[in-house]
């Protein structure tokens, strides 16, 4: 079985390197527009120099509301995903935008590959 996925993906590479590198760009534009952007924007406007988690919270709940309509229910996705927008919050605040977007880009390449095998 292992095998007739690798002549698959071999005959799909063109498909598979998009997919990579549609991967690669949505973590780093969603990094960009809700780090940098959106979270930056909150915390700015309301003041919350010491509470910063507050604009880390709201805006995972606006980025984590996006990934919803992938599964059924859509409650599962946010349970999949907003502990991941949490971390990236924390990420930024600790490290700054650079590894936030790094380990963006790194779990969407994770998760696209290992689908490849499970979905026939």
């Amino acid at each position: 079985m292992y095998k007739r996925q690798v002549r698959q993906l071999e005959g799909e590479g063109e498909i598979y390197f998009g997919s990579f590198f549609s991967m690669i760009l949505a973590g780093f534009a969603e990094e960009i527009m809700f780090r940098l952007g959106i979270q930056n924007y909150i915390a700015q406007k309301l003041s919350f120099e010491r509470k910063y988690w507050i604009a880390v919270l709201l805006t995972t709940l606006i980025w984590t509301s996006g990934h919803t309509g992938v599964l059924e229910p859509d409650w599962v996705k946010l349970v999949q995903v907003f502990p991941f927008g949490i971390a990236l919050g924390w990420l930024f605040i600790k490290h700054g935008a650079e590894s936030c977007i790094l380990a963006h880009m790194v779990f969407n390449v994770s998760i696209l590959y290992p689908g490849i095998f499970l979905i026939e």
